[in-house]
């Protein structure tokens, strides 16, 4: 009685599901940062590129061929590709202060979404690139291999014919992200030490100027809530020329209701109480811009001694 082949290559779902999961991040990024293509159009190629591919290997992948290799690439390319372009524009943009990047919440998460997709792609070519790919590691390829895992020098302590999958290549991906040097898996070939060094410095760039441009905005949001201040002329709203050196803010009471407000009477030391104050009877300086604030018919705030 004839019986059924096994399989023997692995899954092909955990990096069909790594390459939908970068299409569906990339639909969440801020439109100067999508390099012009509509929203879902990466995303809806990449799906029929990982059909095609399942298809093809039945699920496991164990099976070499030319189109198999160009199908698995592909995708990988395109991924790369896309950050690559989204990764510049987001340095450009945060370098140059683009408009896009003065929304803390919204830098954070465009700099998170290139960031996870730069791992996952740097974790596509690992596993893809090592031994000549998937199936040839299935197939018991010969090549040498261009990652030492720790399971291959412990060979006791896992299966017999372990094999590094998918998910291993993403664990050592998000390791050297975060780490920005080797942990547990050891690049002993030339092609993927400049892998990683290119990983870790995508990583290090993007990180440092996201966190560092993004707790700027906070630390100025949050000095601005805390500030007793007054309100000034329409026409000093107005004035391109203070547009970088002040703060423009609508939802603040109009002057004749902030007027009572803005210093209480109080006692002189003699018994005396002196009148209530208001910014128009002292001196103010203005406070560096809040990146963020919007500017409707508001007024300006100024801080003062």
């Amino acid at each position: 009685m004839a019986t059924r082949r096994t399989r023997i290559g692995e899954s092909r779902w955990p990096a069909a599901a790594a390459v939908l999961l970068t299409g569906v991040l990339r639909i969440t990024l801020p439109p100067q940062l999508r390099l012009d293509e509509a929203g879902p159009v990466l995303f809806v190629l990449l799906f029929g590129l990982v059909i095609a591919t399942v298809l093809m290997d039945r699920g496991r992948i164990d099976r070499r061929g030319t189109w198999r290799r160009v199908l698995t690439v592909l995708p990988i390319a395109l991924i790369t590709i896309a950050n690559g372009g989204s990764t510049v524009r987001l340095i450009y943009g945060i370098l140059f202060v683009e408009p896009f990047t003065q929304q803390a919440r919204t830098l954070l998460a465009a700099g998170g979404v290139i960031w996870l997709t730069n791992v996952i792609a740097f974790a596509l070519w690992y596993w893809d690139l090592d031994r000549g790919g998937a199936a040839a590691r299935a197939l018991g390829s010969n090549a040498e291999p261009a990652f030492l895992f720790p399971e291959m020098l412990n060979p006791a302590h896992v299966r017999r014919g372990w094999r590094p999958t998918f998910v291993d290549y993403l664990h050592f991906s998000v390791n050297t992200a975060m780490a920005f040097s080797p942990t547990d898996v050891s690049a002993i070939k030339p092609g993927a030490k400049l892998m990683m060094m290119a990983e870790e410095l995508i990583s290090v760039v993007v990180g440092i100027l996201v966190v560092a441009r993004a707790v700027n905005i906070l630390k100025l949001l949050a000095g601005y809530h805390r500030w007793q201040g007054e309100v000034l002329e329409q026409s000093a709203c107005d004035d391109p020329g203070m547009d970088k050196i002040m703060v423009c803010v609508g939802s603040l009471p109009p002057y004749d209701q902030k007027e009572s407000q803005a210093w209480p009477a109080r006692s002189d030391g003699n018994g005396k109480q002196e009148p209530a104050k208001t910014g128009r009877d002292r001196p103010g300086r203005p406070h560096a811009a809040v990146p963020g604030l919007r500017r409707p018919a508001g007024s300006w705030i100024t801080k003062y001694r």
